[in-house]
């Protein structure tokens, strides 16, 4: 899987610009972000909010107003993701603004972004010290997803692997064990996801969906380390250091703890 690096790298060579649609563009981090990425050639953005307020803040930040548009906004959720749906911008992204708003703007049954497929948010980690790079989902949108929306996330993040640079991406289901435990149910999902993977294998071809392997359950150290299974002596194909790691609930993401 490519690193950040390699990604700036080779973003510096697409062209066009990608339209960015902000919701929320008043924030110092947002914004000299946005100046960076526009400079090199990557973005050109469109802060949606208070109009005064984001110019102040690109002042103090020392960023050129003619890097951006700038459009007024008294709901700038709303009016950012209006700019996807009009075709005027193809991405959009969270600035300052708090998350349930921009959520009920996409997820507007009459304006919003609902596609029918389940929303989940994808993080590429990269670990320096130990030449690691992985995916993490779902880390903010689904409190307890069931076992349908967790394969759709399975598949939309084996999508962004490969997107990146891991042709048969891993995929790990975490857990607080590597092995199954009625008592502890998450330990479970790993074998029912598999079963759902094997129904849906057939189809891959015609759907053009990624293939990847599924493994689990997994605790963190395996899906990290290779040197920690092999402390653990453990040959079964099935533990390999992961390209994506699966969390079964929201809370399990927010307690993972880094090395």
């Amino acid at each position: 899987m490519q690193n950040f690096a390699s990604l700036f790298e080779q973003a510096d060579r697409l062209q066009p610009r990608v339209p960015i649609a902000v919701a929320g563009g008043d924030d110092t981090t947002v914004i000299e972000a946005l100046a960076e990425t526009t400079r090199r050639g990557w973005t050109q953005p469109l802060l949606c909010g208070d109009c005064p307020s984001m110019l102040r803040t690109a002042d103090r930040c020392g960023v050129d107003h003619s890097l951006f548009e700038w459009v007024e906004a008294a709901r700038p959720a709303s009016a950012a993701v209006a700019l996807i749906k009009e075709s005027r911008a193809a991405m959009l992204m969270k600035g300052q603004i708090a998350t349930p708003d921009l959520m009920r703007a996409v997820l507007d049954s009459q304006s919003g972004l609902r596609t029918g497929a389940t929303i989940g948010q994808v993080v590429l980690m990269e670990i320096p010290k130990d030449d690691r790079c992985f995916l993490l989902t779902d880390t903010g949108i689904n409190l307890r997803p069931s076992t349908e929306q967790l394969f759709e996330m399975i598949s939309a993040a084996a999508t962004i692997s490969q997107s990146i640079g891991c042709q048969s991406p891993h995929v790990a289901m975490m857990a607080a064990s590597e092995k199954e435990n009625e008592a502890m149910p998450e330990t479970l999902l790993a074998s029912m996801l598999q079963e759902m993977k094997s129904t849906n294998s057939h189809n891959t071809s015609q759907t053009g969906q990624v293939d990847f392997t599924l493994h689990g359950p997994t605790s963190f150290d395996l899906a990290y380390s290779k040197t920690a299974i092999q402390r653990k002596r453990l040959t079964d194909e099935r533990f390999q250091v992961a390209d994506v790691m699966v969390f079964p609930n929201l809370l399990s993401e927010r307690v993972l703890k880094l090395p």
